[in-house]
């Protein structure tokens, strides 16, 4: 998918219906009449040296609706209670936001056990 272009979900499959072009958002547009569907992007990343792919994030889009994702450069780090796999949950604000990027393509990150935070080591 490309940023700047809408993308339309019908009958199970995605297609490009509109490219603007320059835009800084993911677009993506309910063409499925049945309900309500959750749209969302995710993002690959190496965590103990196994790879994974996680939910960033999700939104929900009636038939006819559009969801906009505008990506940010920036990951947040944090623990949580929740048990599903895949669920998107809201990052608490004591968490550790990591800066991403060309030149921050990866990080080293701790752990204190007597604050059950997480901290950047480099």
């Amino acid at each position: 998918m490309q940023m700047g272009s809408t993308y339309t979900f019908a009958n199970g499959h995605f297609t490009l219906t509109q490219q603007l072009g320059g835009g800084s958002a993911y677009v993506i547009a309910n063409g499925t009449p049945t309900g309500l569907y959750s749209f969302g992007l995710a993002q690959q990343a190496v965590i103990n040296n196994a790879p994974t792919v996680a939910p960033l994030t999700a939104m929900p889009a009636l038939y006819n609706q559009s969801a906009w994702f505008y990506p940010t450069p920036e990951i947040s780090i944090f623990l949580s209670s929740c048990h599903a796999a895949g669920t998107v949950i809201p990052a608490p604000a004591n968490a550790l936001a990591l800066a991403l990027g060309p030149q921050a393509s990866s990080a080293t990150v701790g752990f204190n056990d007597s604050t059950d935070l997480f901290f950047q080591i480099s």
